[in-house]
């Protein structure tokens, strides 16, 4: 009753009808019907179970407040794809490799990795964004994330970016924003790391922003990855069953 009130009351600030479900088991929308789940899968680090319950909720309002456009998404993919189209041909070129070279790229599910930054970054905005306007959020949108890697040693955090995986990079980038920014996570591995640095700059720059920012910010990722993902691909065209 009380979550139904409360997307009355966010109709008419986004002047829009909200449809409200609670069903399955993790929470989404789609910009006009907001889902939530009816039974958790996970708690949060000190939150209780009712108040992460309300968060994701709030995580959803977020998203039609602060107007994600799903529209990005295929936006971003169109021009990953004119972009990387250039950068393969040249690199091929240039390091006179074949078409198994090519094979292996276009082997990779590059639209889930651009979908998983676009919408890591997007997150990022629209929680920033709902947490100035809703201070108390911001600390349960933040105990939430934290979560993520409360569970993990500092060891196992300090493999996930030596790894350069990109997803694990900018999800820790996320979690410790502010430390990587102040050199304080209590890792001289997490705070020297460049690509934790350049991640957090980019979250950064999509907050207090509109959409565009994470288009944009979400490309500057994907350019200063480009040369992990050919070189991790080149070590991959050395093996004879790659």
């Amino acid at each position: 009753h009380s979550y139904a009130n409360i997307c009355r009351i966010m109709e008419d600030i986004a002047d829009k009808k909200l449809a409200l479900e609670i069903r399955g088991d993790r929470s989404f929308t789609d910009g006009k019907t907001i889902t939530v789940p009816d039974e958790l899968n996970f708690s949060a680090k000190s939150i209780s179970d009712e108040k992460l319950h309300y968060t994701l909720l709030e995580h959803e309002l977020a998203h039609i407040i602060f107007e994600s456009d799903m529209r990005n998404f295929d936006a971003f993919n169109k021009w990953f794809d004119e972009y990387s189209n250039e950068y393969v041909e040249d690199y091929v070129k240039k390091n006179n490799l074949d078409d198994k070279f090519v094979d292996l790229f276009n082997g990779v599910s590059w639209s889930e990795i651009c979908n998983a930054v676009l919408n890591i970054m997007e997150d990022h905005r629209i929680e920033h964004n709902w947490g100035k306007v809703y201070p108390g959020s911001r600390y349960r949108f933040n105990d939430i994330t934290k979560g993520l890697a409360e569970e993990k040693s500092i060891e196992e955090l300090e493999h996930m970016v030596k790894s350069e995986h990109l997803s694990n990079t900018l999800l820790l980038s996320r979690i410790f924003k502010n430390e990587i920014i102040n050199k304080n996570t209590k890792s001289k591995v997490l705070d020297t790391n460049k690509d934790l640095r350049f991640c957090a700059e980019r979250l950064g720059a999509v907050e207090d922003k509109s959409t565009v920012a994470t288009l944009i910010e979400s490309r500057n990722i994907i350019r200063h990855w480009m040369p992990k993902f050919m070189n991790q691909l080149k070590d991959l065209h050395k093996e004879e069953e790659p």
